[in-house]
């Protein structure tokens, strides 16, 4: 598959999927640069362009939430609740530092196409429908094989 053709099918799909993600301008701005770094390497392959759209999505993210407060107005006093929502700490507690270990456990056990359904909708954001054009099956599939992951890894993390 050429380059051209590739942005044909998936430009638009991956602008839309990345603005749902984040605003219009930046899923554009994300599509894009996806699309400029996808030819550089010279592998036109439909899985590596949203990876490299979800890696610049996730980078886009940590820039934006890892400013300083330039007011100090949120300084040292991170104990009051409306300072802690909405945002992740910045080093993970005991908690979830296990969390993230029994789930990586659980999910290198899952069946390999269920490993690609789940980490394509849930953990990449996009949609039953994207995830079936890219992987080539029927949505249904896609579906199916989402709740049977969610029940395995439901399974293994109680």
């Amino acid at each position: 598959m050429t380059l051209a053709l590739l942005f044909e099918r998936e430009y638009e799909a991956l602008a839309a999927s990345m603005a749902r993600q984040t605003d219009a301008e930046t899923g554009e701005d994300i599509a894009s640069e996806a699309f400029a770094r996808l030819a550089r390497r010279g592998n036109p392959d439909p899985s590596l362009l949203w990876k490299i759209a979800n890696d610049i999505k996730v980078d886009t993210w940590r820039r934006e939430y890892s400013r300083p407060d330039p007011t100090g107005a949120f300084a040292l006093d991170t104990d009051r609740s409306e300072f802690r929502t909405g945002y992740a700490p910045s080093f993970p507690t005991e908690d979830v530092i296990l969390f993230r270990a029994d789930f990586d456990r659980a999910f290198r056990l899952l069946p390999t196409q269920c490993q690609q359904t789940f980490a394509l909708t849930t953990l990449r954001g996009l949609t039953d429908a994207e995830a079936s054009r890219i992987l080539g099956m029927p949505k249904s599939t896609v579906t199916w094989r989402n709740a049977l992951a969610r029940e395995l890894l439901k399974g293994s993390l109680t």
